[in-house]
């Protein structure tokens, strides 16, 4: 029997844009020999090229449920001004906003995917399309628990520039994951990876509720991640 792993109605907020501008070499923290040993294939017996694929999409579906980067990444989040006030949504790893505006500028916004490292930069966009970089200490940043939904806040003193463009108009560079090296990441989170991609490697060509996708995990799977998935309600 598989999980849904969506139980609210899913919106896409159009104000906000996020770029992954550096990534790990390698997308999944799990090896195939990993993925070998548990799914009691000889050395060799199957493709290297099919047994990577299928951990790559099982370290993709987990990131997802859990929205989270696990690899460490750098990543470019956009917010837009224009307009009222965000709306809320539930989107796997996009994320989820629930702003305090002023004069229709956001003063305090969540960051994803989870865990932050640390922010690096904020930078803010007039309307000659002109970056202009902000002070990080106009802000409080709360990226101290990884089991938290990271936080940006500004300061109560400070304010941003009277002008900017509409759309793209903030921008906040931060690295994300919880290491460059797979023993940083939970076990947990590692063999939640190499059940999905040996339950899709014995079930391929599987159709309907026979294989795991996007939408749905095995009940084990699911147990074994719950406790870091960072639901944005």
């Amino acid at each position: 029997m598989l999980t849904n792993i969506y139980q609210k109605e899913q919106t896409i907020n159009p104000k906000i844009r996020k770029e992954f501008t550096e990534k790990p070499n390698c997308l999944s923290p799990v090896s195939i020999v990993d993925l070998e040993d548990n799914a009691n294939l000889d050395p060799g017996e199957e493709s290297s090229t099919y047994l990577q694929l299928l951990l790559d999409s099982a370290t993709e579906v987990i990131q997802e449920v859990t929205n989270r980067v696990f690899l460490q990444h750098t990543v470019n989040q956009y917010i837009d001004f224009e307009g009222s006030s965000f709306c809320n949504y539930f989107f796997g790893s996009t994320i989820y906003q629930h702003l305090s505006r002023n004069n229709g500028t956001p003063r305090r916004y969540e960051l994803s995917p989870s865990p932050v490292i640390a922010v690096t930069s904020i930078s803010i966009f007039d309307r000659n399309n002109q970056e202009t970089a902000l002070d990080l200490n106009d802000f409080l940043i709360d990226v101290v628990d990884k089991d938290r939904t990271p936080r940006v806040a500004l300061n109560f003193d400070a304010q941003f520039p009277v002008e900017y463009r509409e759309i793209l108009s903030l921008k906040t560079t931060f690295t994300c994951g919880y290491g460059t090296t797979p023993k940083e990441i939970p076990a947990a989170i590692r063999l939640a990876i190499i059940q999905l991609a040996t339950y899709n490697y014995y079930h391929r060509g599987d159709c309907g509720c026979g294989s795991a996708n996007m939408k749905q995990l095995l009940p084990g799977t699911h147990a074994m991640i719950s406790p870091y998935i960072m639901y944005r309600i």
